[in-house]
């Protein structure tokens, strides 16, 4: 019987651990760095251009609000799917744009005519 409850003890204790490492892996929450950018002029030539020495940041809350010095425009958001999700602008007006998220890096993207987008880091 002692076997048995040190054998439900170390499986509890493992199944906890994998849960919290694989969450953090890939949580939308938390403090995202700046680091590439794509404009399209229109035209498909559009590339993602690396920032160099940027301090442009978005702050993604558990809370459901965002700040930060990117994004500025924005006061919340929700996520609608693994692939959307909707901006809240300061004066309450809703926009959904697309993001992907793997591991510790996010990519947003829409909102404009052209191709655009930005990539961040945690």
């Amino acid at each position: 019987m002692k076997n048995l409850h040190n054998l439900i003890l170390v499986f509890i204790i493992l199944s906890l651990t994998a849960c919290e490492k694989s969450g953090s892996e890939t949580s939308l929450t938390g403090k995202w760095k700046l680091t590439e950018t794509l404009a399209d002029p229109g035209d498909g030539s559009g590339k993602w251009v690396s920032v160099k020495n940027s301090d442009s940041y978005l702050q993604i809350n558990a809370d459901g609000t965002i700040s930060g010095n990117n994004f500025t425009n924005f006061k919340q958001y929700r996520v609608i799917d693994n692939q959307q999700i909707e901006f809240i602008y300061q004066n309450g007006t809703p926009t959904i744009l697309s993001y992907k998220l793997s591991g510790n890096s996010l990519e947003i993207s829409g909102g404009c005519f052209e191709a655009c987008g930005s990539r961040y880091k945690k």
